[in-house]
């Protein structure tokens, strides 16, 4: 061999002893991390259609008659308006099911309720507005307005 090879073979093998050993593969970055989110949840059912939920707020406007049934007439009258503009879409519905003759559909939902029903129908019979305000011709109006359908 020449000289000039040996120095050549001799640069060769020290540069493959320098080198650095190849790099360990390294695995591919996890894609990110999806987070779905549930779906928000369905709006109720339109109060027609939902005779629990119906019966329930019904109940809570008989509750709230009886408890503004006491006091002079015209303030009676005023907490009934009150009443009548809060829960205008139970009355709505209210009358709805009675014109469209769907009251059967709530059968389930008041039987459930009965107690309750009835004790605030009582409520609401006995209280001293019924006799003391019963020939003004506004807290009538506005007591047909809430409990009417």
């Amino acid at each position: 061999m020449t000289a000039m090879s040996r120095w050549s073979v001799m640069a060769l093998v020290v540069a493959m002893s320098c080198t650095h050993a190849a790099p360990a593969p390294t695995h591919a970055p996890s894609p990110p991390r999806v987070v779905v989110a549930p779906p928000p949840p369905l709006p109720p059912p339109p109060l027609d259609r939902d005779p629990p939920r119906f019966v329930d707020q019904l109940l809570e406007l008989f509750d709230a008659v009886a408890a503004a049934m006491t006091g002079p007439c015209d303030e009676v009258t005023a907490k009934l308006g009150a009443l009548a503009d809060h829960y205008a879409e139970v009355i709505a519905v209210s009358s709805k099911l009675a014109t469209e003759g769907r009251t059967g559909e709530l059968r389930k939902a008041v039987d459930a309720r009965r107690d309750k029903l009835v004790a605030a129908g009582h409520a609401i019979m006995a209280a001293p507005a019924l006799a003391s305000c019963g020939r003004d011709p506004a807290f009538v109006a506005a007591l047909d307005k809430v409990i009417r359908p």
